[in-house]
């Protein structure tokens, strides 16, 4: 049984169409294809800021191929109750699965089961905590979180049932290529749970896999389609998807497809040296890979969350002693705009940067890191 992986999805700036035909028949020579289909679908005439998809894409995406649809995002409930409500309704429509977010606890949690050319998989998809992630049964909607309590008795007893778990995670720094340590442990613990394969996504770039005792480990598959409306990132339109062979016992196979973004669509990449170079990215997880992620932690810290700190405290990050003193001013004249009408704002990012794993980890790991060396 072949499995077709891609990462993530955002149709906001184009029309239907963005997939060439080359990949269409790569995702359809598969049995099953997944996608990470991250932000809600707008209706006709919609409009929206946050990342979403066009009118009439769950069904494009199900026309070209794709058979699932993974929620479990920091993007789905963007646009509240109704459009996590309208998304679902369109992919139902298509014909298409979805997994990871929903109305109940249930819906958003319960593994998929589909039996494929004769083998059984549950399907899991989780993301970390970011705003909209289902943290109580009271909650009326949400997304499957990654910390919910009982994730690894639930992929131990799904392997139990099934012939192979697959969980699909949204977790990571955005815009880097090494994983943080404490994702990759999470991910060896799925697969030590009962896990065939975790497949990762949500930071942009792409980043390597491994094979950790037979089993899969892929730490993000980067972009599939998510062009930027004033073009930034755009080296993040350049990553690969994975065809996955299963047979009853394990994997079999695992196959690269590279491909990047051309004229506003997603076109196969068969140019070796401009694909992402996977050889370089999965050698990161052996050579010195502690210490090259203490370096991308700092390096994090210095260049984003040491700034939303800042932000969340009122606190003046700057670099020069102009900067500091231009900031210092400004604090002073504009008071009210930026401490008191903001308390709620900042209040907000503080929880945010506490709750969510990866700056939490992020800040961890690279003020210890700092600590030492002073």
């Amino acid at each position: 049984m072949k499995l077709f992986v891609c990462g993530d999805i955002v149709n906001r700036t184009s029309g239907l169409g963005f997939v060439g035909d080359d990949l269409k028949r790569t995702i359809k020579e598969s049995d099953y294809a997944v996608c990470n289909f991250e932000g809600p679908e707008l209706r006709e005439g919609q409009k929206a800021l946050c990342p979403h998809q066009e009118a009439g894409t769950a069904a494009y995406l199900k026309e070209v191929g794709f058979d699932l649809m993974l929620l479990s995002n920091n993007h789905i409930t963007e646009l509240g109750a109704d459009g996590l409500r309208y998304s679902i309704d369109v992919i139902k429509r298509a014909g298409a699965d979805y997994i990871g977010a929903g109305f109940s606890w249930e819906e958003a949690y319960n593994p998929l089961i589909r039996k494929i050319d004769g083998i059984t998989f549950g399907f899991i998809n989780i993301c970390e905590a970011q705003e909209g992630q289902y943290l109580t049964p009271e909650q009326p909607y949400g997304y499957a979180w990654m910390g919910y309590k009982s994730l690894f008795d639930d992929v131990k007893s799904l392997s139990e049932q099934v012939d192979h778990v697959v969980v699909f995670c949204h977790a990571g720094l955005e815009h880097y290529v090494i994983p943080l340590p404490e994702i990759r442990d999470l991910y060896q613990r799925l697969c030590d749970a009962g896990a065939s394969a975790v497949i990762g996504g949500h930071t942009h770039s792409a980043q390597g896999y491994e094979h950790y005792h037979g089993k899969l480990i892929v730490y993000s598959l980067g972009n599939f389609f998510f062009p930027y409306p004033d073009n930034r990132w755009s080296e993040d339109s350049i990553s690969y998807s994975l065809s996955v062979e299963f047979n009853q016992q394990g994997i079999e196979s695992v196959r690269p497809t590279h491909h990047y973004v051309n004229n506003g669509a997603v076109e196969l990449l068969n140019d070796c040296s401009k694909q992402v170079d996977l050889k370089v990215l999965c050698n990161v997880l052996d050579e010195s890979y502690i210490q090259k992620a203490t370096i991308m932690c700092v390096d994090a810290y210095n260049n984003l969350c040491s700034r939303l700190l800042a932000e969340a405290t009122c606190g003046i990050e700057a670099n020069t002693l102009f900067q500091q003193v231009k900031n210092a001013i400004r604090y002073c004249i504009f008071r009210k705009k930026l401490v008191i009408d903001n308390k709620q704002f900042r209040k907000s990012l503080v929880l945010r940067l506490f709750e969510n794993e990866t700056y939490r980890w992020t800040i961890i790991r690279a003020l210890k890191s700092v600590q030492r060396s002073n």
